[in-house]
């Protein structure tokens, strides 16, 4: 007898579940990660935890189920670089998505981009399990996989206001290039060069320009040396290339000539690398300077970690 008035409870609220699980008056809240990089607007408050995968990666989850049959959610996670360089963005992206949806059948997909930027990104839905559907977006920026998603019982939630104004409302930050780096290690047609010099990259993303200064190193307790060189450029950065892409054009052609120099870059954890080729020369594959290729690499920190106490 209680046996059946239980089944006969649960059959009720599987009743009551085929109503519509999204409120279109939910309270939306902008939510922002500063580690993340991302803002979003969450139907209240996330819930934030962290998953260790079985290599090792430490996934970052940001959860907000509005009921049992409703959740909302984002999370990313940092891949080694090596996995990206070099590759097609999309296929990358493509065969992370088979990989978390193993066994699945994925459906409605297609290419997206992200933002000014346009980082590559890829929209699919996917019965995750039996009765639960989700509708998921993710970005590939540098060697960081971005994950929005929306899951629910009930699919038309999937294509409500409330889904579309969640996943409208994400944006990455892009990581900050402006600033002063210090350059910790400069290498030349293969050769390491140090020549008394200190070396800085300083970048302006606002007006589109990157110097290179050189200067003589100043020794505490004696005369300061006088003199130095500053080579000026306007740039452009292409982020949804893997590596990122960098065009330097200089600005005082009769110095450095007219020609472009082609690089590639990559930030992480407060540091800056950069690989550029010999005005008109083929772009670099990797972060490396080798004998007879004329580039120069460049690494970085920014001189805000330096001067931290």
């Amino acid at each position: 007898m209680r046996l059946s008035l239980l089944l006969s409870s649960l059959l009720c609220l599987l009743l009551a579940a085929k109503a519509p699980v999204i409120a279109e008056d939910l309270d939306f809240k902008e939510f922002t990660s500063q580690e993340g990089r991302f803002t979003v607007e969450f139907p209240g408050k996330p819930i934030s935890q962290v998953r260790t995968l079985r290599d090792g990666t430490k996934q970052f989850e940001f959860l907000r189920p509005v009921s049992k049959e409703l959740v909302f959610m984002v999370e990313y996670f940092d891949i080694s670089e090596k996995y990206v360089t070099g590759k097609e963005p999309q296929e990358r992206i493509k065969t992370y998505i088979a990989g978390s949806r193993k066994g699945k059948t994925l459906t409605d997909e297609k290419e997206l981009t992200h933002g000014k930027s346009k980082l590559p990104g890829r929209e699919y839905r996917v019965e995750a399990e039996p009765g639960f559907f989700v509708r998921g977006r993710t970005f590939l920026d540098q060697a960081r996989f971005y994950t929005v998603y929306v899951g629910a019982e009930d699919k038309a939630a999937l294509d409500s206001k409330s889904a579309a104004r969640f996943f409208d409302s994400f944006q990455i930050a892009s990581p900050a290039l402006s600033g002063a780096w210090q350059v910790e290690k400069y290498v030349f047609d293969g050769r390491p060069v140090d020549g008394g010099l200190d070396r800085v990259v300083q970048i302006n993303e606002d007006k589109g320009e990157i110097l290179f200064k050189e200067s003589p190193r100043q020794v505490p307790g004696e005369s300061v040396i006088a003199g130095g060189l500053v080579s000026a450029y306007t740039f452009t950065v292409d982020v949804a290339s893997s590596p990122p892409q960098i065009d330097l054009k200089p600005k005082n052609t009769k110095l450095d000539g007219d020609k472009i120099s082609l690089g590639i870059l990559r930030m992480q954890k407060g540091r800056l690398e950069l690989c550029i080729a010999s005005p008109g020369d083929d772009r670099p594959t990797d972060f490396s300077s080798k004998t007879g290729s004329r580039s120069e690499y460049y690494d970085c920190v920014s001189e805000k970690k330096v001067k931290q106490p």
